[in-house]
């Protein structure tokens, strides 16, 4: 379970629309691939949504790898 409501309601500046179908995907592509290009999207420095999310399960992950 997502805590804060569901994922496509995450990086909504990036326009990529709320409907389920099709929304990794749309998501994926408005995001970029190449970390060099121009409209690459980075984790903002302080971290929301998604990216707060990612960075507790690498929290998680790391304290129980240790």
């Amino acid at each position: 379970m997502i805590p804060d409501g569901e994922v496509e309601k995450w990086l909504l500046n990036l326009d990529a629309g709320i409907s389920k179908n099709g929304w990794l995907l749309r998501i994926f592509d408005k995001m970029g691939s190449d970390p060099k290009s121009k409209g690459y999207v980075k984790p903002p420095s302080t971290l929301d949504d998604v990216w707060l999310f990612i960075a507790k399960i690498n929290q998680w992950f790391l304290e129980k790898v240790n």
